[in-house]
């Protein structure tokens, strides 16, 4: 089953789909665009709201955290699907 998450972050909210074998997709929710972006690099990575059955993995809310507030600290990239990361 699918899950997914809305969290805020410095370039706006992101939507998060995952399943309990790693994440599917992330990006701006769709009502961002040219007009309506506003980043703030002081806002924190939290997650707002979650809908299916699975809370957002731990290690894909800080490795959104460190990508956001301590890049040069990034070590690996959070768990993929393998469903999702062998599509081509």
């Amino acid at each position: 089953a699918i899950s997914s998450s809305i969290c805020t972050s410095p370039i706006g909210l992101l939507s998060l789909t995952y399943c309990s074998k790693g994440l599917h997709s992330i990006g701006q929710i769709k009502s961002i665009n040219d007009e309506s972006f506003l980043p703030d690099e002081n806002q924190s990575v939290e997650i707002q709201s979650s809908n299916g059955k699975l809370p957002m993995p731990e290690s894909c809310l800080n490795w959104l955290r460190t990508y956001f507030h301590t890049p040069k600290k990034l070590t690996k990239t959070p768990e993929l699907c393998p469903n999702v990361a062998s599509r081509k």
